[in-house]
């Protein structure tokens, strides 16, 4: 999997930047619309609770994102567990500085995923829409309807 990485000083100051970022490339992947302005806030949301999260910690915050499998992901890592846990449900209840929360972020996203791995992350995914861009050589030789 090839993702761009973005690393940003852990600061609320540098979530608009991420944001921005984010959704340029995500304008480039195809996702646009009501889809793209959903990941903008989705991506505002993830991001301040990473930097809510740790706000004495020294270490970046970093965001990993790009095409992948026919979505536009968006890795969020945080030196704090983003993991579901049954028993601690502390992600629904984020921070009022600026998280709306988890339940925001999924029902913005197509998945959110918390993969293991040696750091804590959450996974963003919005669903690209399908290529109808393909010349008309290649629908002839694909045998495409054209």
């Amino acid at each position: 999997m090839d993702l761009a990485e973005l690393h940003l000083p852990r600061s609320v100051a540098y979530v608009g930047l991420a944001r921005s970022i984010v959704a340029s490339a995500a304008r480039l992947a195809g996702l646009g619309g009501d889809r793209l302005e959903d990941l903008k806030i989705a991506v505002s949301e993830s991001a301040t609770h990473a930097v809510t999260a740790a706000q004495r910690d020294a270490e970046p915050l970093v965001l990993a994102f790009g095409p992948h499998e026919g979505a536009f992901e968006v890795h969020v890592l945080s030196p704090e567990p983003a993991r579901r846990d049954p028993a601690v449900e502390a992600l629904r209840e984020w921070p009022d500085e600026g998280g709306l929360g988890l339940t925001l972020v999924e029902g913005l996203a197509d998945a959110v995923l918390f993969p293991d791995s040696a750091h804590h992350q959450m996974v963003l995914r919005f669903d690209l829409p399908a290529r109808t861009d393909v010349p008309e050589q290649a629908r002839r030789s694909s045998g495409a309807p054209r």
